[in-house]
């Protein structure tokens, strides 16, 4: 048995012995997506939307002061600053290796690509407006409109699926499972 397999099958209900097998967060964000048409248009844009939300999230700097500040305004300093695109990266790691070490590997791998591909778009759109004077604010808006695209292509594809979006029910489980999900679908890993 494969580690997918296994890790879609490990968990039983605690209930009692004749209640169903409990389902993984895997099969449960799955079973919003049964329709071949939802599942390519989510295989498409859950790397789009991952690829721009990692844009949007190395704007984003948890900033520390290593001296006390008293009664003064702390003050952006990027010497004193985590990005938090690595961090939200490494939980993300950590959370496919409790599914096993192949997927927690996989997943590295597949969020590395992501975190690169973002590089490629930034210094594409950058290079294409470099003659510009508001570049930046424009990379921004057309990442940010790549963005909404992608979202509103999740949403046809539900509407023609005829099954709400997992992320009305399970929020967590819609944003956690979601990458795995379009790597399954390449793949089929489990």
């Amino acid at each position: 048995m494969s580690t997918f397999n296994y890790f879609m099958n490990a968990t039983t209900s605690s209930i009692n012995c004749n209640c169903l097998e409990s389902l993984t967060k895997y099969e449960e964000y799955s079973l919003y997506h049964t329709n071949i048409i939802n599942k390519i248009i989510h295989f498409i844009t859950i790397p789009i939307i991952m690829t721009t939300t990692a844009h949007v999230l190395q704007k984003f700097h948890i900033v520390y002061d290593d001296e006390e500040l008293g009664n003064e305004i702390p003050k952006f300093d990027i010497d004193n600053a985590v990005n938090l695109l690595p961090i939200v990266q490494i939980f993300y790691c950590i959370y496919y290796f409790t599914w096993s070490w192949t997927i927690g590997f996989t997943m590295m791998f597949y969020f590395e690509a992501i975190i690169q591909s973002k590089q490629k778009l930034q210094n594409y759109l950058l290079e294409k407006y470099k003659d510009n004077y508001n570049k930046k604010c424009i990379v921004d808006s057309f990442i940010y409109l790549i963005m909404a695209i992608g979202w509103i292509l999740q949403f046809i594809g539900h509407y023609i699926e005829g099954n709400r979006p997992a992320l009305v029910d399970n929020l967590s489980a819609a944003f956690l499972t979601a990458p795995m999900f379009t790597l399954d679908f390449l793949f089929k890993l489990t």
